[in-house]
């Protein structure tokens, strides 16, 4: 598969399935939390806006008092996931609309931020919409295959994917491909994360336990290698 292609779609110019992780975290942006919504995305605006260029105008304080008083259970197993990680957004959408993860991976203390899509101008990166100097967030234009075939894991890592789906002829395929180099690109103690709009993605049938999930997200750990790694991923 070349840079210039996807068998997976490009899920438009006008939302991200990102940002249902303002409901599974902090059961907020839609009326009833309980209840699975379908056709619809939650309100993110009383934690974060987009400019409509390529930064977010995030409400740190409320962020702040969401992590302190009301994370869900998913939400608190994001947060343990996510804290020195690199956090991999794969298939993140465009830039301007794709910032609730970037902006949940700062908060939860993720050491970078990096989203990978195809709809990207050109790479580029942004520093000065996060609280904490140093933080930064980088957009790399390519395809999500060709991108992981060539990753090099700087350290503990976190892959998110949401809005991945597919019903091309070889989608199957490159969907077994991804699961592949996805457990191939990480190591005991790294996660994956799988969000709304990514059908098809077994991916227990790889070296991955689920610790937790909601109606929108799903949490992976990776196991351990070899026989007394079975013995360990026996351990809570």
């Amino acid at each position: 598969m070349n840079q210039t292609a996807s068998p997976f779609y490009d899920q438009g110019d006008t939302h991200t399935f990102s940002d249902w992780l303002v409901t599974s975290l902090w059961n907020i942006g839609v009326d009833n939390p309980a209840e699975f919504y379908v056709g619809v995305l939650p309100d993110i605006t009383s934690v974060v806006a987009r400019d409509g260029q390529r930064r977010a105008q995030a409400q740190w304080d409320k962020i702040e008092e969401l992590n302190q008083a009301q994370l869900t259970p998913v939400g608190q197993a994001l947060k343990k996931v996510m804290a020195g990680h690199h956090f991999v957004d794969l298939a993140a959408g465009r830039m301007h609309l794709s910032v609730v993860a970037r902006i949940v991976a700062e908060s939860f203390g993720a050491l970078s931020y990096t989203g990978v899509d195809l709809n990207y101008g050109g790479d580029s990166s942004i520093t000065n919409e996060f609280r904490h100097q140093g933080f930064r967030a980088q957009f790399l234009k390519q395809e999500i295959v060709s991108f992981l075939k060539s990753f090099q894991k700087p350290g503990p890592v976190t892959f998110y994917l949401s809005g991945v789906e597919s019903d091309a002829a070889d989608a199957d395929s490159v969907k077994s491909e991804l699961l592949d180099l996805l457990q191939s690109k990480t190591s005991a103690g790294d996660f994956v994360v799988i969000g709304p709009g990514t059908t098809d993605f077994d991916v227990t049938t790889r070296k991955f336990k689920k610790i937790a999930n909601d109606h929108y997200h799903f949490v992976f750990k990776r196991k351990h290698d070899g026989i007394f790694g079975f013995f360990l991923d026996l351990l809570p």
